[in-house]
């Protein structure tokens, strides 16, 4: 092969992985304010989710009724996005409500609430976290969040990152699967079983291997 062609080859190489850290799905998460007749303002962005893959992984729900709301100015003419999400002001809100919530977006009785994991303070900020689920939603402060997994049953891979004015990540909810987040997690239950029943699967295997 020439230093042309070699040349050539690396240029295609670089142009494709650019092409495809540029696809990253990241959707910006905006908070549901009110007027004063009680319609749906959506112009505060609370934070953002990217997905570690390249390409259109997971979509953001954007409105819980039949009447569309502009999200940034933006008309919305679809339940889902791949670019917004709504945070619904839904209070302190239990698991029932959120999952009966998670049914209506989705208009489907087939939503079924697998499990929270709770987020330590230390990273309610900014924290990576992965999915393998087909519906999963995240609380920040008192707005929630709810996202369709496009990729289920693969295991989606997520960075959260807050804005400056955000409350911080209080948790995430999965329906139809589970989450793991990364990090020493108090009460999370589960999820957090399963993820660290991987774990340490995996050390005993790479132990077993270097033995042999």
């Amino acid at each position: 092969m020439t230093s042309r062609s070699r040349l050539a080859g690396a240029a295609a190489l670089l142009l494709a992985s650019t092409m495809g850290s540029a696809q990253a799905n990241t959707v910006d998460i905006y908070q549901e304010q009110y007027n004063g007749g009680g319609t749906g303002l959506y112009n505060t962005v609370l934070a953002t989710l990217t997905s570690a893959g390249s390409g259109l992984q997971f979509a953001g729900f954007t409105y819980d009724t039949d009447t569309p709301g502009a999200i940034g100015g933006v008309a919305q003419t679809d339940r889902t996005s791949a670019y917004t999400a709504v945070a619904f002001n839904l209070g302190n809100s239990g698991d029932g409500t959120e999952t009966t919530f998670a049914r209506n977006l989705a208009e489907t009785t087939a939503v079924t609430f697998s499990g929270r994991t709770e987020i330590p303070d230390a990273l309610s900020e900014a924290t990576t976290f992965s999915v393998a689920a087909g519906y999963f939603a995240i609380k920040v402060g008192e707005y929630t969040a709810f996202f369709q997994n496009l990729t289920a049953p693969a295991t989606l891979s997520l960075s959260f990152s807050q804005e400056a004015r955000a409350a911080g990540l209080s948790h995430v909810t999965v329906y139809n699967g589970t989450v793991a987040v990364p990090g020493p997690i108090a009460g999370a239950g589960l999820p957090a079983l399963l993820a660290l029943g991987g774990f340490v699967w995996a050390r005993r295997r790479k132990a077993a291997a270097v033995a042999a």
